[in-house]
C-alpha cells in the first residue's frame, strides 16, 4: 500500500524499471552482444557465431527459472546468465560468448547503458521543469513580498526573482549533467586483469569496435574497475537533489498559514486529514503558485 500510495502522488517516470531485471540482465545481453560482434569484425571469432548471439541474447528466450537456479548455486551475478545464452544458442556459438572478457566488463558497460537512459529521462523532465519556471517567474516577476534573511523581513523583493534564482542554479546542474556525458558513457573492456592481454594482439582495438557498436565512447586506458566517471555523475545528482529540496523547502515555508504567500494546488478530491477538518485543499485560483508539486514530481 505504501508502494502504491507513493506511485500516485509522484509517478516513477521510467526510471524504476530501468533498473528491474529484466531491463538489468538485457542491458548485460546487449554487452555480450555487441563484443561478440566486434570480436568478429576482428577475425578473433567466426561471424556465423556472432550473429547466432545477436539473435538470442533476448530476455524473453531466456529460462528465467534456470538461470536463478543457477543464481542460487552459484552466487555469481553472470556465469548462470552466460551458461543459459550458451544453452539457446544453436551449434558452437555458445562457445564464443564472453569472449577474453571478465564480469565486471559486462556488467559495468551494461550499467551505462542503463544511466544513459536515466540520463536521457532527468534531462527531459528538467527541460519541463524549466519551462514551468520560465513561465511561472515571468508571471510573477511584479508579485511583491517580503525579502528575509536569517528568517526576518529585509527588503522587497517579488516571487519572479525568487523563482529566477532556482531557474539559474538548475541551468548550472544541466551544464554539469551535460559535460559529464563524454566521461561517463564509455565502454570499459580490459578483460581479466584489465590489461587487455586476453584479447592478444587486438587489445584495444576491441574496446574500441564494442563501445562504436553501443554507441559509447572508449575509455583511454581500460583496467579492470573504474568508477570515478560514475561517482562524478552520483555527485553531481546529489547537487541537483539540494537545490530541489532548498526550493521545496521554501514553497513549504511559504504555505503555512503564519505566511500565506503561496498555495500549491492539490488534484481534486484529495483529502488532506483524516481527522482535521480545517486542513481541507485549498480553493483553486489562477494566482496559485503552482511550482512545490513541479518541484516534487520532477527532481
Amino acid at each position: 500500500m505504501l508502494e502504491l500510495a507513493t506511485e500516485l502522488r509522484v509517478p516513477d517516470p521510467g526510471i524504476g524499471q530501468l533498473f528491474a531485471r529484466p531491463s538489468r540482465w538485457q542491458a548485460w545481453l546487449d554487452v555480450e552482444a555487441a563484443l561478440a560482434l566486434a570480436e568478429a569484425d576482428l577475425g578473433i571469432i567466426p561471424a556465423a557465431a556472432a550473429e547466432e548471439i545477436v539473435r538470442k541474447a533476448r530476455y524473453e528466450l531466456l529460462d528465467v527459472a534456470r538461470v536463478e537456479e543457477g543464481l542460487r548455486i552459484t552466487g555469481h551475478p553472470i556465469v548462470p546468465l552466460v551458461w543459459e545464452l550458451d544453452r539457446i544458442c544453436e551449434g558452437d556459438a555458445g562457445g564464443y560468448i564472453h569472449w577474453g572478457a571478465t564480469t565486471q566488463n559486462i556488467t559495468q558497460t551494461g550499467q551505462i547503458l542503463l544511466l544513459r537512459q536515466v540520463h536521457q529521462v532527468l534531462l527531459t523532465q528538467m527541460a519541463r521543469l524549466l519551462e514551468a519556471l520560465a513561465v511561472l517567474a515571468e508571471r510573477t516577476r511584479d508579485y511583491l513580498l517580503p525579502g528575509r534573511t536569517h528568517g526576518q523581513h529585509a527588503v522587497p523583493a517579488t516571487f519572479g526573482y525568487k523563482v529566477s534564482v532556482w531557474i539559474d542554479e538548475l541551468c548550472r546542474h544541466v551544464e554539469r549533467l551535460q559535460q559529464a556525458e563524454p566521461r561517463l558513457f564509455v565502454a570499459m573492456l580490459g578483460g581479466g586483469a584489465g590489461t587487455v592481454a586476453s584479447f592478444g594482439d587486438h587489445g584495444l582495438k576491441v574496446q574500441h569496435r564494442l563501445a562504436e557498436r553501443l554507441g559509447l565512447g572508449s575509455m583511454p586506458v581500460p583496467s579492470r574497475v573504474l568508477l570515478d566517471h560514475e561517482a562524478e555523475y552520483v555527485l553531481t545528482l546529489s547537487m541537483l537533489s539540494a537545490t530541489g529540496t532548498r526550493i521545496a523547502r521554501e514553497v513549504y515555508t511559504l504555505m503555512k498559514d503564519e505566511y500565506g504567500e503561496v498555495e500549491e494546488p492539490v488534484s481534486p478530491g484529495s483529502v488532506g486529514s483524516s481527522t482535521m477538518p480545517q486542513k481541507r485543499n485549498p480553493k483553486l485560483s489562477q494566482d496559485i503558485i503552482t511550482i512545490g508539486a513541479q518541484i516534487r514530481a520532477s527532481i
